[in-house]
């Protein structure tokens, strides 16, 4: 049973290597990741790089390099403006530390899933615009979502904390009129369903 249990433990590790990037394909300053240099499209973020902690994803950093799959480190508090847009992520987690998602962080992907840590504060405009969500889950942590931030999505099924500030100036926060619906709930935090052209609370 020990040898089996070894062995594993093995595989797991030679899996992690393998998948996992060269710190020369990153460039930093300031804890901040300014561009990725590499081109695998199935990557893995180290929590540091050069002795440094990553601690935020700077603008663009990622955007429009055909990535699949990534894997944000544990550590990273602020994710800037458009970092992994104009790619074909289809799941992505955002760790526990992120406590702000920039405008268009993840624009124009492939996300069907996504699963938002639970420290995240702000959610800026257009952050997961143009995706293929149906069923998010908003951590009660958030407090602010501006406008676009999950538009163009084939939204379902929506998971909400009270008295969410949904900043919109032109265009829904959202789809399908649920910001108007979640106002006529009084902002009541429960789990929202979209059935004949309108949100009903569970």
């Amino acid at each position: 049973m020990k040898k089996i249990i070894i062995l594993l433990a093995l595989f797991i590790l030679l899996c992690a290597s393998a998948f996992a990037q060269e710190e020369s394909d990153f460039k930093i300053l300031n804890g901040f990741i300014l561009s990725y240099e590499g081109n695998d499209t199935d990557i893995v973020i180290p929590a540091q790089i050069n002795g440094m902690s990553v601690t935020g994803i700077s603008e663009k950093a990622f955007s429009n390099k055909r990535l699949t799959s990534v894997i944000i480190p544990d550590g990273v508090i602020v994710i800037e403006e458009y970092s992994f847009a104009f790619n074909k992520l289809r799941t992505v987690t955002i760790p526990d530390s992120v406590t702000t998602i920039g405008e268009g962080a993840f624009y124009y992907n492939e996300l069907t899933s996504i699963n938002l840590g639970n420290s995240i504060r702000i959610i800026k405009a257009s952050a997961f615009c143009e995706n293929r969500l149906r069923n998010i889950v908003i951590p009660e942590s958030v407090t602010e979502i501006n406008q676009c931030a999950f538009w163009a999505n084939p939204l379902e099924r929506i998971t909400i904390g009270a008295n969410v500030a949904l900043e919109k100036e032109y265009y829904e926060v959202f789809v399908f009129g649920f910001d108007d619906d979640y106002e006529s709930n009084k902002k009541r935090a429960g789990t929202y369903i979209y059935r004949n052209r309108s949100w009903s609370i569970q």
